[in-house]
């Protein structure tokens, strides 16, 4: 095992010295918190160890690098990990997640929920004007609401359970649901919460993804395709004016272009997932900073259906005890992931200290022996063709080679892996999935019965006891709910063991020395404090 670790770390080092491509870039320098009453809207804490200085600079453009291009900036389509970051200057959302990937108040001063009769009311903050000069309103939110739910993707996965929005008051918005959703704020901090100008959208609906107007401190200036994407300050901005002058995304090639940019001074900021480039710049001056809610989890998703040794509890739990989290992480991603046995991270709202599979060898040998298995058995290991999740596959089947158990990479292309998710042949799957819909959205949305898409819909057992556990962590309040989806991950990775949880990974940014206060997509990729920023002259 520990010679396969140092084969990948030797192959991800090589790799990551092959300069490829030339640069692409212009001519010109080539909980939710349910509350009652009005709390302060969130800002992501800026990163500790840049260093300060006592007279803020105004001026200057930001300029941060990114490797691939925008699709679209318009509203019902900003999903990708790029369009994300290109929406962080425009849009805001209506909440916002705090350090734990818990919703708090953000457009809106306040949301307030009444469990027994199926509402969150939301109170805007007054005041707050969209690029265009309109204000956004409880008829604007609502317009913003009611556009996102006439839109299929996001009906299903944020709004399923929203029956109608309600305008109250000038700015008192009420979402009225068909059954109680404990998760339905973390859909308002995330796109669902994205709020457009409704003016600017009916003037141009087709074109508005290329000239998008929200409320954030930077509004659109110009967008030449797989080059660049400007913005300039908004001086109205409701959180005060920015002392940027503007914000530019720079295109490149690839990683190691955008990193010969940043040490040449041609830009401020990058978000690489390459752990040698991050590395090599802290080394040499560059601060280093990461998101602190998780980006991905890395999960090992057994199909416990199949009638095959992995239908034995006993099986799968000698396989995750078998799996050494931390080695994978270190030898995989260093300061750019945590080790993990759950969806949740240790302080965080979910997690469960109570939840107790961690590396044990010779537990792992026992329970094989116990189940009849002492000699292993061979299966398969379905993964995406993508390097670094193959690396992980190839790491975790060397670990499982320990207690006998011989795993064939089953690799597929992208398609074929939506295809198989759900219904995955007997083996197991390697699943990476989001966690910025938070660890309530997550659990109810894999593991409960009936699903039509996901992870759980044809290869996870579906025991009534999780199952109605599920079912009454998504409808009860925020207190309740977090205690029962805090027993449903023991039962889903201990009692079950239906999944491994393996490692997060976290967006990692390297930023000049001389730009401070930035604070970028610290939290999540849906806000951050750009308007505080400056850059040192």
């Amino acid at each position: 095992m520990k010679k396969l670790i140092s084969v990948v770390l030797a192959l991800l080092i090589a790799l990551s010295l092959v300069a490829c491509g030339q640069k692409q870039k212009p001519d010109e320098p080539e909980n939710p918190a349910v509350t009652g009453s009005g709390t302060a809207p969130v800002e992501p804490s800026i990163p500790t160890d840049a260093p300060q200085e006592a007279e803020v600079t105004k001026g200057g453009t930001l300029v941060i690098a990114v490797t691939a291009d925008a699709a679209s900036m318009h509203p019902l389509e900003i999903r990708s990990p790029s369009n994300l970051n290109y929406a962080n200057p425009i849009f805001e959302t209506l909440l916002a997640f705090d350090e734990n990937g818990d919703p708090q108040p953000f457009l809106a001063k306040s949301i307030t929920e009444d469990v027994e009769n199926l509402t969150y009311t939301l109170e805007l903050n007054e005041g707050i004007k969209f690029h265009d000069g309109t204000e956004l309103t409880a008829e604007i939110c609502k317009w913003n609401l009611d556009l996102y739910m006439e839109q299929g993707v996001l009906r299903s996965s944020f709004f399923a359970n929203v029956e109608s929005v309600e305008v109250t008051g000038d700015y008192t918005v009420v979402l009225h649901l068909t059954q109680w959703d404990s998760a339905l704020p973390n859909a308002l901090a995330r796109q669902g919460g994205y709020m457009a100008s409704k003016e600017a959208y009916e003037k141009n609906p087709e074109g508005f993804g290329e000239n998008p107007v929200g409320t954030g401190p930077f509004q659109f200036e110009a967008w030449e395709h797989g080059v660049s994407m400007s913005f300039v300050k908004f001086a109205d901005y409701w959180q005060g004016e920015p002392n940027l002058d503007g914000v530019r995304f720079d295109v490149y090639a690839n990683e190691l272009v955008a990193q010969a940019a940043v040490q040449s001074g041609d830009v401020h900021i990058m978000s690489p997932t390459d752990s040698t480039i991050i590395s090599d710049m802290q080394s040499k001056g560059y601060v280093v900073y990461k998101m602190r809610v998780p980006q991905s989890c890395y999960t090992v998703c057994y199909n416990c259906v199949s009638d095959d040794p992995l239908s034995d509890v006993r099986v799968r739990q000698a396989m995750s005890y078998a799996i050494d989290n931390e080695a994978l992480n270190t030898a995989l991603f260093g300061d750019g992931g945590a080790a993990t046995n759950q969806y949740a991270l240790v302080g965080s709202t979910y997690y469960n200290e109570d939840v107790g599979i961690q590396y044990d060898l010779e537990k792992a040998k026992s329970l094989m022996k116990e189940a009849g298995y002492e000699t292993g058995f061979a299966t398969k290991l379905t993964v995406v063709n993508s390097p670094r999740i193959v690396e992980v596959c190839q790491v975790v089947a060397d670990m499982l080679s320990e207690i006998g158990i011989t795993v064939e990479l089953n690799l597929v292309d992208g398609g074929a892996y939506m295809k198989a998710i759900g219904t995955w042949e007997p083996g197991m799957l390697l699943h990476t999935m989001s966690m910025y819909n938070g660890v309530d959205s997550q659990l109810a949305g894999n593991f409960k019965q009936g699903l039509v898409s996901g992870l759980g819909v044809g290869s996870f057992l579906h025991p009534d006891d999780l199952n109605e556990l599920l079912l009454s962590a998504s409808s009860s309040s925020k207190d309740k709910a977090v205690e029962q989806f805090k027993q449903a991950q023991k039962m889903i990775v201990e009692d079950y063991c239906l999944v491994r949880c393996l490692t997060v990974s976290f967006q990692t940014f390297v930023a000049s020395a001389k730009l401070h206060d930035c604070g970028y997509g610290e939290n999540t990729p849906y806000n951050s404090t750009l308007h505080l920023a400056w850059i040192e002259q």
